[in-house]
């Protein structure tokens, strides 16, 4: 099906959640960048939980909203990605909380 055989409310409603999706990540970036640029380059410890915990969340929701495009379209989404990007934040995440405590046990 080419784009100008779908209907114009679906192409309305496409074209809404490209520019709505696009608009969050790019607040999603912003708040990242001050979380790391800020309160995690002085050490603040909820910081050092919070920029996972946002990475996680971000994941979560990529993947929720693709499990539903899996199951009724003839689609792939990049849920590969997404599972990367999870598993490699909370192996990092895990890293270096165990390089704190080796630097504060000497």
């Amino acid at each position: 099906m080419s784009w100008s055989e779908v209907p114009a409310d679906i192409q309305t409603l496409i074209t809404f959640l490209n520019a709505y999706s696009g608009g969050v990540l790019i607040v999603f970036c912003v708040v990242m960048a001050v979380l790391l640029l800020v309160p995690y380059r002085q050490g603040a410890g909820w910081a050092i939980y919070a920029v996972p915990s946002l990475l996680l969340v971000y994941c979560a929701a990529s993947a929720s909203s693709m499990w539903p495009l899996m199951a009724h379209a003839h689609s792939q989404p990049p849920m590969d990605s997404v599972a990367v990007i999870a598993v490699t934040t909370i192996l990092a995440f895990l890293l270096s909380r165990n390089k704190d405590v080796q630097d504060k046990s000497q």
